[in-house]
């Protein structure tokens, strides 16, 4: 009876923690597999670009061990996750440097075999990967205390893209495509038609390739529209690239990153490990990965810059070359900086820093473009990260030498409204106690979602 009680009590913690589809998942799974589940004592959940998220858990084999796990629940029974993390592990070791090698080992997690995938009622899967650092004080990196730890942060991200770029992908090598290619690979899924560019570009009146250039009130010259339809007739689309390739993650946003936390929470960043391997490819843009975790820290801190830095930003991002604006805040210069060199010190001695710079550029107006997408942002964010996605436009235009000629751009207006935040888990109740996660309560973290099931978790 004791032991009845204490499932039901559990089941109803992980209920309010994870939501009842999860939950009820888990205890079916528990019954059949003799395995247990708990929470930890501070746990932490993490959301990414979808409804997939990530969170803390214990499980104990039958006569094992306790294990300190990360659970992924993925929408749709994406059965992807495995193949994926075993593929990034194999081309690690096949690469045949010790660089790569080391990389995989210290800094890419791996999935618990023995335990699961747990199907649950309503369709998602729950995968099991092993702790980072293998201690129960790793927090996502989007968990960090704002503005207090940013500096942390930004060294944290610093050390990601250096390990990134030069010991998981120190080698270079390079593939071509026209820049229309490229983009649309960037947004297969925001542009697949029914994903969420085109639906507020539709309510912009920005769909089609009527629209070709465009002015907002905040800036006043006219730039290219974004949106592939249009710019492959702007911003002369169909010049080619040379795409240096790598290894890529595919999201590396702050979610998916994690790194030790001391007991007074002070941030370790070269312990980083790397979550949700579902996206990974063998061979992609290494600009992706890059870009992704560039704009997803300045997310971050875009919250606590001021008006004069916001606007100076945009041309920041988009000549990461130079020397950024002298009032910009000395943490964002030094990011932007820092991601950019990370490559830029690989790519430029072997006659590759131009064709960096020149696939920078569509990466970030890309990449701008999907940020626009997810809803736990402000409509004020999100109409930065489109007008970012112009500027980024404008950049190319310049590169490439295209002109607006005699045609009468199209005003642009803010399509974005502000959307109900959710914290939690889809299908997470209120919580009948709190639910401590480091010293938060739930419901107290931001995180990002993203309307449409396409893209990664």
């Amino acid at each position: 009876m004791e032991t009845r009680a204490a499932d039901g009590e559990t089941d109803r913690q992980l209920a309010d923690f994870l939501g009842e589809d999860a939950a009820e998942g888990l205890a079916q799974w528990r019954r059949s597999s003799g395995w247990a589940v708990s929470l930890p004592a501070a746990p932490w959940t993490s959301r990414g670009y979808t409804d997939a998220f990530v969170a803390s858990l214990v499980l104990r084999p039958p006569g094992g061990d306790d294990l300190n796990l990360v659970a992924k629940v993925v929408p749709r029974d994406n059965r992807r996750e495995p193949d994926a993390h075993r593929r990034a592990l194999d081309d690690a070791a096949a690469q045949g440097t010790p660089g790569a090698a080391e990389f995989a080992r210290r800094h890419l997690v791996e999935l618990v075999a023995q335990a699961g995938p747990v199907d649950t009622p309503a369709g998602r899967t729950i995968y099991f990967q092993h702790l980072a650092g293998g201690t129960a004080l790793c927090r996502p990196v989007a968990d960090l205390e704002r503005p207090r730890q940013a500096e942390e942060l930004v060294d944290t991200c610093l050390t990601v893209a250096r390990a990134v770029a030069a010991e998981w992908n120190g080698s270079v090598r390079r593939t071509e495509q026209t820049v229309a290619a490229f983009l649309d690979e960037e947004l297969r899924g925001p542009l697949s038609g029914t994903g969420s560019v085109d639906r507020w570009a539709a309510v912009a009146g920005l769909t089609g390739p009527a629209v070709r250039w465009i002015v907002t009130a905040e800036d006043p010259e006219p730039l290219p529209n974004p949106l592939p339809t249009a710019f492959g007739r702007t911003g002369r689309g169909d010049r080619k690239l040379d795409v240096l390739t790598a290894c890529v993650h595919g999201d590396l946003h702050l979610g998916n990153i994690l790194v030790v936390q001391d007991e007074q929470g002070g941030v370790q960043p070269q312990t980083f490990r790397l979550i949700d391997l579902s996206t990974y490819r063998c061979v992609g843009p290494r600009v992706r990965d890059q870009i992704q975790l560039l704009l997803s820290a300045v997310a971050w801190l875009w919250p606590d810059l001021s008006a004069l830095q916001r606007q100076a930003l945009l041309t920041d991002l988009t000549h990461p070359h130079t020397a950024a604006h002298p009032r910009q805040d000395p943490l964002v210069a030094r990011l932007i900086s820092g991601v950019h060199d990370a490559t830029w010190s690989l790519v430029e001695p072997k006659g590759f820093g131009d064709a960096w710079l020149r696939q920078y550029t569509p990466a970030l107006q890309a990449a701008a473009l999907r940020f626009t997408t997810f809803t736990s942002f402000s409509a004020e964010l999100r109409w930065w990260f489109m007008r970012l996605a112009c500027r980024a436009a404008g950049r190319w235009a310049a590169l490439t030498g295209a002109r607006i000629g005699s045609e009468r751009p199209r005003l642009l207006k803010n399509p974005f409204t502000e959307q109900p935040s959710t914290s939690a888990p889809p299908g997470a109740r209120a919580p009948t106690r709190p639910v401590a996660l480091g010293g938060r309560l739930l419901g107290e973290l931001p995180r990002l979602r993203r309307p449409d099931a396409e893209g990664t978790g």
